[in-house]
């Protein structure tokens, strides 16, 4: 059974970020939609892959924004260009998602098309971008309840290209309703609902989800990534078999997604939670429940959400027993656990050897989880710590890249210049299961 279905994928982006804030979600739909008519305008063939994509990028135009937090600022009719949100976003496309291609038209989605142009701008890049950007603006207009000719004849040419200025002079009564009586989100619906991805696309759609907890605490990327490895490793020590290990990777995978909706003081407290902060941490396992119903394979949703259940019936949110829990769901667990141990947090230093085995040997004795799993951990640790451990080297580099990378362009922007995205290849899948 597929994770996850075609026409779900614009569903759980939408349903993932709307939980970080769903302001720029809502933004980014209408954006979406203006950009729709657009194609319908121009004849377009809107099955097609690229105008899909095209899409997609329109929805996720202002990611970058939930690292920057630049979205109050952003909310602003005209507000001053804002190059951080354009150059993370782009860096997180291009490196951690399947919409690489479009990376740089997301870069460009402030830049005025004649500026484009002079810098040698040209091809998909700033066709996409003139698109974004057009339609970001005229979201805005609308709200403002100002005339599109006005605001759009004066940047004919300059600010934005005089085909989509016509273009969508031409569809401005059929922009105006769909967003006026909210019809938009179903026109959209109607259209993405018929997309078309690979398996590859599929999955790296939901690694990018995963990884969006970055925006968050870049604690818990390391820390799903761990997760995930443990995962498969304890998995082939029990001798798992190999048809379980796409749900038992997609299960850590997700695990913590609803952690986007836990405020970051929480998540990064340098201290122990209260007891207050600890009941809204809790929360997340409901939050990734929520995020993830209807959208992933039942059997990959129950390991996510049962992350936290124990064997004892002490666990949450469902305080589920042995007989309730199975052997993937456990195998989770344990590696949850172990993820939390080996590595550093906010709160915490990474565990050694000894304290680590000593914690998990203690939880296995007081009945809470598998002893059978604790025993593999403990029999094979250094191999084991040794396979988990290269799960995060790559995750950690690549993120280290991303930093630098947007520091240098960040650099090159303020300097008044226009910056590029460097050639640097996407990451491969996180992890090789099969």
């Amino acid at each position: 059974m597929e994770i996850i279905e075609d026409r779900m994928v614009w569903g759980i982006i939408r349903r993932t970020l709307s939980c970080v804030d769903p302001r720029l979600v809502d933004h980014g739909e209408r954006v979406a939609y203006i950009a729709l008519e657009l194609l319908r305008s121009a004849g377009v063939d809107l099955n097609a892959r690229k105008n899909a994509a095209v899409l997609v990028l329109c929805l996720l135009h202002d990611i970058g924004a939930y690292k920057t937090d630049e979205i109050d600022r952003m909310m602003e009719f005209e507000s001053q260009t804002v190059w951080e949100h354009s150059i993370y976003g782009a860096l997180y496309l291009k490196r951690l998602s399947p919409l690489s291609g479009g990376a740089e038209g997301v870069l460009y989605h402030h830049v005025g098309f004649k500026r484009l142009q002079e810098a040698g701008i040209e091809g998909k890049s700033l066709r996409l971008a003139d698109i974004i950007h057009l339609a970001d603006r005229v979201d805005s207009v609308w709200k403002n309840e100002l005339d599109f000719r006005s605001y759009l004849e004066p940047r004919r040419d300059r600010f934005f290209s005089i085909e989509n200025v016509d273009l969508c002079l031409s569809a401005e009564s059929r922009i105006r309703e769909g967003l006026s009586s909210g019809r938009y989100g179903e026109e959209l619906q109607n259209v993405v609902c018929r997309m078309h991805f690979s398996a590859q696309e599929r999955r790296r759609f939901l690694e990018m989800l995963a990884l969006s907890i970055d925006f968050r605490s870049e604690f818990m990327v390391l820390h799903t990534i761990t997760t995930v490895g443990a995962s498969i490793a304890l998995a082939r020590l029990l001798e798992i078999p190999e048809d379980s290990y796409s749900d038992l990777y997609y299960g850590a995978l997700l695990h913590d997604i609803g952690k986007v909706s836990t405020p970051v003081e929480i998540l990064e407290k340098p201290g122990r939670l209260s007891p207050e902060e600890f009941e809204v941490m809790k929360k997340h396992v409901t939050e990734t429940g929520k995020i993830l119903d209807g959208y992933v394979n039942p059997k990959a949703y129950r390991i996510a959400v049962r992350h936290h259940e124990k064997l004892d019936g002490s666990g949450y949110p469902l305080g589920l027993k042995a007989e309730d829990l199975s052997l993937e769901e456990r195998v989770c667990a344990i590696s949850d656990i172990v993820s939390a141990l080996v590595r550093r947090r906010s709160y915490k230093e990474a565990f050694d050897k000894e304290k680590t085995k000593r914690v998990l040997q203690e939880m296995a004795d007081q009945g809470k989880i598998g002893r059978r799993g604790v025993k593999a951990v403990i029999d094979h640790y250094d191999d084991f710590m040794e396979t988990i451990g290269h799960t995060g080297e790559k995750i950690m580099e690549t993120y280290a890249s991303i930093r630098t990378d947007y520091q240098e362009m960040l650099a090159v922007a303020k300097a008044g210049q226009i910056p590029s995205l460097p050639e640097r290849k996407p990451l491969d899948s996180l992890f090789t299961f099969d």
